[in-house]
């Protein structure tokens, strides 16, 4: 109940066309919930995606971090660890770090400065120059909750698939759930090129079939299952009515 209270809460707060539970996260000491939200209008070719994070201590959602390319290596450190459910909970510390090309370059433009300054009742500056020095990017601490983003991104990238015929996309190259769309058919539940990767698209056979002029007739636009690189990662199975499958 909750849960079902803090997502109305989060859905009447932001801008989204829809907001899903996407699932929870289990830490050592408490739990992380996972929701999604989808606006499809207004993006070509793929609608935006935004996630979500509460802890199990408060059900406060709030907006997941970007995943950021200098902690890729810290991800690769730490991915094997459990989370402990705190998001502020600092893995690697790099407060008083900062990236050594930017302080060579701040440091170049300073002396610049200063000799400009000591010259300027002799020299007229040229107005074209940009003396704007930007300032020393500090490395941002590797947390808990950037972890949490790196594994949920990760894991929604993998495993976020729909049936084929679910979505279509619309003459103006954006894409809309098919309301027409009834289910699979009973022979095409267990067939693993009946389902498609719900993210953009990464194969070039993909975007030529996405920029083709009969792509809006057809419903396998976006990156099929069946060609995931890893072969044997996928199992689909039926349940007892026969009409729901488990992947």
């Amino acid at each position: 109940m909750k849960l079902e209270i803090s997502l109305n809460e989060l859905h009447n707060k932001i801008r989204v066309e829809e907001l899903w539970f996407w699932g929870k996260i289990i830490g050592t000491d408490s739990d992380y919930f996972i929701s999604l939200g989808i606006n499809f209008k207004n993006h070509y070719e793929f609608p935006e995606k935004t996630f979500y994070y509460a802890s199990s201590t408060d059900y406060n959602f709030n907006a997941l971090p970007d995943t950021l390319r200098q902690h890729i290596p810290d991800m690769k450190k730490h991915s094997f660890a459990m989370l402990k459910g705190d998001p502020k909970i600092i893995l690697e510390n790099y407060e008083e770090a900062v990236d050594p090309e930017a302080e060579a370059k701040e440091k170049e433009a300073q002396n610049d400065e200063n000799k400009e300054k000591k010259e300027e009742d002799l020299l007229l500056l040229d107005e074209s120059v940009d003396q704007e020095v930007k300032p020393v990017e500090k490395r941002l601490n590797f947390t808990e909750l950037s972890k949490l983003s790196f594994l949920v991104k990760t894991i929604d990238y993998d495993t976020n698939i729909f049936p084929k015929g679910a979505f279509r996309l619309l003459p103006i190259h954006e894409i809309r759930k098919n309301d027409t769309f009834k289910g699979l058919k009973p022979e095409e539940l267990v067939d693993i090129k009946n389902y498609h990767c719900f993210r953009p698209i990464s194969t070039q056979r993909r975007k030529e079939i996405m920029e083709s002029d009969d792509a809006i007739f057809r419903f396998d636009f976006l990156d099929s299952v069946d060609e995931d690189p890893v072969n044997g990662c996928w199992s689909l199975q039926l349940d007892s009515t026969k009409e729901i499958v488990n992947s």
